[in-house]
């Protein structure tokens, strides 16, 4: 099947809570929905990304992690938004090394840990993105709005951050994301454009 959880198309639209299990084994993605509860389960093995959660959900302390985007010329997103809002990412461990091949030998699958992307719709604001740890991707974060859409508010809070990405921590485009509290996983220093990341609002959130 190309979804092991689809909320959006099916079930009429959600109001779905998931704990203390394991998805796996998606042509596609392994979860695609809104109005989601997912805590502390596993995610891997999956034909693109491990998560299209669009709209007020809450997904804590889960694990994602490779083999992700094992169908052919697929890359893989722990979390790919392109329309949503009032979503909060909480607590979750996005295990995705760039350059470290996975189960199946692969390498180059894995894109970001979040690609947060108002380019099929509107992002609506009140998207966090709180105390997880991220390794991986091209660029751990992405955030962006094309094509007229708009995205109102994200944050980046509190955040550990591996070394295992292809080119850096955050990219953004036409849409930056209020970013504090964020360092490094293995030297507990704070996040700087000078130590390879990028300068945040603000070191320490209030």
């Amino acid at each position: 099947q190309w979804y092991c959880l689809d909320t959006q198309s099916k079930w009429g639209g959600g109001n779905i809570t998931v704990e203390d299990g394991e998805i796996f084994g998606a042509k596609g993605a392994l979860v695609y929905g809104s109005n989601l509860v997912m805590r502390r389960v596993e995610m891997h093995t999956a034909g693109t990304d491990a998560m299209k959660v669009q709209r007020n959900s809450l997904i804590e302390e889960n694990w994602i992690h490779h083999p992700l985007g094992i169908k052919p010329n697929a890359h893989a997103d722990g979390e790919q938004m392109r329309s949503g809002g009032n979503s909060s990412f909480i607590c979750n461990n996005f295990d995705m090394p760039a350059n470290v091949p996975d189960s199946t030998g692969a390498t180059g699958k894995s894109n970001a840990c979040f690609i947060m992307a108002a380019e099929a719709g509107d992002i609506t604001g009140n998207i966090k993105m709180e105390g997880n740890w991220c390794n991986g991707g091209n660029y751990a974060f992405y955030t962006s709005q094309k094509y007229g859409y708009t995205f109102n508010k994200a944050e980046i809070k509190n955040t550990k951050f591996g070394r295992d990405y292809r080119y850096g921590l955050l990219s953004t485009s036409n849409f930056s994301p209020y970013t504090c509290g964020n360092v490094w996983e293995d030297t507990g220093d704070t996040i700087t454009k000078a130590n390879g990341g990028w300068d945040q609002d603000d070191d320490v959130c209030s």
